[in-house]
């Protein structure tokens, strides 16, 4: 984790919007996502911070993903602002991506991760699972057996 991902972290303590982080959920190539516990509402932010956290770090260096860009080229929603850029702001743009797509989700009612905030390259969002113990991956779940 780099010094201004750690520096942010450390302000969302600051502000009291966490109060504390725990360990790594999970990891993948495009981010790491931290559980936490959720502290108080900020002046920022109107809504009540949910008492768990998942803090998903969008990592800055990609090195093994480098067509990142073409996740957001050809959004509408990313249009205007999107041009050949540095790699953080073009995480940035990313982090933001996922934030409006839980928010879609949400709106047409499907269950997902609530999103809280964004800070540069960090999506706050509510964790699903029980202190600090995710529930179990789509993946993951156990059917009923039935084909539809």
């Amino acid at each position: 984790m780099d010094e201004s991902t750690r520096v942010t972290l450390q302000k969302a303590i600051n502000n009291g919007m966490v109060e504390s982080f725990g360990g790594i959920v999970a990891t993948g190539k495009e981010a790491v996502v931290i559980h936490a516990t959720g502290g108080q509402t900020t002046e920022e932010l109107q809504e009540p911070i949910p008492g768990e956290l998942a803090v998903k770090v969008f990592k800055t260096t990609l090195n093994e993903f480098k067509n990142r860009q073409d996740y957001i080229a050809n959004d509408y929603r990313f249009k205007d602002r999107f041009k050949k850029m540095n790699p953080r702001k073009i995480i940035r743009m990313w982090c933001e991506k996922e934030l409006f797509n839980l928010k879609l989700l949400l709106k047409h009612g499907i269950p997902c991760p609530e999103p809280v905030t964004i800070k540069k390259h960090i999506l706050f969002m509510r964790f699903i699972g029980d202190n600090g113990i995710p529930a179990p991956r789509l993946k993951d779940a156990q059917g009923c057996g039935q084909k539809y």
